[in-house]
């Protein structure tokens, strides 16, 4: 789970931080990272260090930040106003779910995006949001193994790869 931001009111580092700690109570599979510096840092670091699993990472190069949007599978823009980020654009081109708070320009550019989660800037709706998130990415990882269980698993393939096998080992004895 990313935020990525300048950690001051605006951005919703700390609302971002506090569904983060309920969150981490709840479910320990979970890895929050919030990347950004400004003057909330020393809080968001408290309250990190206290109850959440996960970390505090001050601004890394530019060049380095497609690895944290790649390590990861949502994205939470918890602004109280936004114009067009461009963490937003950053992880939608990523891919992530988004769980991204209703205001300014944010809704427009997620219109179309399918894994998108819109929030009021609270703590608790940014945690439904998030909560949605993660049930929306576990159904999609047990779909995709079901899928490839069933794929490799059937009882035709079964039965071809054990009728290969059959005519292997009787080449062999032969």
């Amino acid at each position: 789970m990313l935020f990525c931001g300048r950690f001051n009111h605006v951005k919703g580092v700390i609302e971002y931080s506090e569904a983060a700690a309920i969150l981490s109570r709840l479910r320990d599979d979970v890895y929050f990272l919030a990347v950004g510096d400004g003057p909330l840092k020393p809080i968001v670091t408290k309250i990190f260090e206290r109850y959440i699993n996960g970390q505090v990472i001050s601004w890394i190069p530019y060049e380095r930040i497609h690895e944290l949007y790649i390590a990861s599978d949502i994205y939470v823009l918890p602004s109280k106003w936004e114009a067009l980020p461009i963490t937003l654009l950053e992880s939608m081109a990523a891919g992530l779910a988004i769980v991204a708070t209703n205001v300014g320009g944010i809704p427009d550019a997620l219109n179309q995006y399918p894994k998108k989660i819109l929030v009021y800037p609270s703590t608790r709706s940014i945690l439904h949001g998030i909560i949605k998130a993660l049930e929306i990415i576990d159904k999609s990882i047990s779909e995709k193994a079901q899928d490839m269980t069933i794929r490799q698993y059937n009882w035709e393939n079964i039965v071809s790869k054990i009728a290969r096998l059959y005519v292997l080992l009787a080449n062999q004895i032969n």
